[in-house]
């Protein structure tokens, strides 16, 4: 149709280098800011479980297989969280459950090999199901979302270079078992939101939903909610996988601007932010939930969730419906029968990542929505040949925005205070902004 834009995308490509009894299977995925990207997949989730690096073009690199001789580590039991430094490129491993000892978090670099970083391990902290990087408050920190099975522990932090875990309860009951399952940081203000899984040890939770303020712990609950399904389940969350009650971790929510979002692989819910209530008519699918996976909500309230198929499929939510027809789907060419696992968002690119059976796969999305979480403002000085760039909305107490200028792709400066000098007039500019570089934070940018 000579009418309308083709748009090429990045890549599809196969996993197959991610072996073993869930051979191919990529179940989680990230990004750096260089555009490389990052799955965990394959293994049997109790002696082997890989991590694999594409670059920019879909091209395998490496694939770290999980294990390690000095010192005696594995990255097989009960699989286990994953962050990415969006930076540097460095991946931070975390074992899924290690009893009675505590499990341990290693630091793969960018070249695929051990670096000698190891946390040490926390006893009353057995279980890492998730791991996420944010700010929270300025003081850049490694979030563990987890669970002691002899302990009320269910979340952690540590900061690198410090090998220490620091372990605390957020929801303020008592019991143990009380596994975070999937959590998500609201990038405006620190806010985290949590969903839980426990089948026996503290039943009371199974399924919930709490909201966090900043700082973290028990006193910071602002308020917790049913999800209103039953979907979650402590160890089985992942039944795709090829053995059953080996993980304990999911990918179902995302948060933007307007709401909180809740993908169980076959319900589609969205909460109000501030109060937990429901917010417009919740959407079931014939899926069978938790067999596929990955939520993502862009600024223009499009919702992209893994579905079945191949098929990413995209709803816009007007604040009362989940519309199918606004917004085409995304599929990946060939792997229609194969599900979508997981999915990771660059907004500064606008390149949607994407995860599943056999497969890793990026999009450009940008048709989809022009608006960024956070805006930049530029005031170019003609005759003074200045120019001051500003973020809004403001980011939160205690971050740090830092300012980037390029003419064209090469970078001439940088500063923390946005005012750049000495600029030569009949130029094209570029400012790239990130708030919160050091714990990878949120990108955004404009010309002048």
């Amino acid at each position: 149709d000579h009418t309308r834009s083709i748009v090429i995308d990045p890549f599809v490509s196969a996993t197959s280098n991610l072996t073993g009894l869930n051979a191919g299977k990529a179940k989680d995925v990230d990004f750096d800011y260089a555009g490389n990207v990052y799955v965990t997949g394959g293994g049997d989730g109790t002696s082997s479980y890989s991590l694999a690096k594409f670059n920019a073009a879909g091209v395998l690199q490496w694939t770290f297989n999980g294990t390690l001789t000095i010192p005696a580590w594995s990255y097989g039991p009960y699989y286990g969280g994953s962050v990415v430094d969006k930076t540097t490129g460095n991946i931070y491993l975390g074992q899924g459950f290690i009893y009675p000892a505590g499990f341990r978090v290693i630091r793969i670099s960018t070249t695929g090999l051990y670096d000698n970083y190891i946390t040490t391990p926390n006893a009353n902290f057995t279980e890492n199901w998730k791991m996420y990087w944010a700010c929270n408050g300025g003081t850049p920190q490694i979030l563990i979302a987890g669970g002691g099975i002899n302990s009320s522990v269910n979340f952690g932090t540590f900061t690198p270079p410090s090998t220490i875990i620091n372990s605390l309860n957020v929801t303020g009951l008592t019991g143990a078992g009380q596994d975070i399952v999937d959590l998500v940081i609201d990038p405006a203000n620190n806010e985290m939101y949590t969903a839980y899984a426990s089948l026996f040890l503290s039943p009371g939770i199974n399924n919930k939903i709490y909201k966090n303020t900043a700082p973290y712990s028990a006193a910071s609950v602002a308020w917790n909610v049913p999800s209103g399904y039953t979907s979650l389940s402590e160890a089985a969350n992942r039944p795709y996988l090829g053995l059953s009650l080996v993980d304990n971790s999911a990918n179902i929510f995302a948060v933007n601007a307007s709401f909180l979002f809740y993908w169980d692989g076959k319900n589609l819910k969205a909460f109000n932010k501030a109060t937990g209530a429901i917010a417009g008519t919740a959407l079931s699918t014939a899926n069978t939930a938790l067999m596929q996976g990955g939520i993502i909500a862009d600024a223009c309230n499009n919702i992209y969730i893994g579905s079945t198929g191949g098929v990413i499929k995209v709803y816009h939510f007007n604040g009362n419906v989940f519309d199918d027809a606004a917004v085409p789907d995304i599929v990946v060419s060939g792997y229609a029968g194969s599900a979508v696992y997981d999915l990771a968002f660059d907004e500064f690119q606008k390149y949607l990542y994407a995860s599943g059976d056999g497969f890793v796969a990026s999009f450009d999305v940008s048709a989809y929505c022009n608006s960024n979480i956070y805006m930049l403002n530029i005031v170019p000085n003609c005759a003074a040949a200045n120019a001051t760039a500003t973020v809004s909305p403001a980011p939160p107490a205690g971050s740090t925005v830092t300012y980037v200028l390029y003419i064209g792709n090469n970078q001439i400066t940088s500063n923390t205070t946005g005012v750049f000098t000495g600029l030569m007039p009949i130029t094209n500019y570029t400012i790239v902004a990130t708030v919160n570089f050091s714990c990878s934070g949120v990108r955004t940018t404009s010309n002048f």
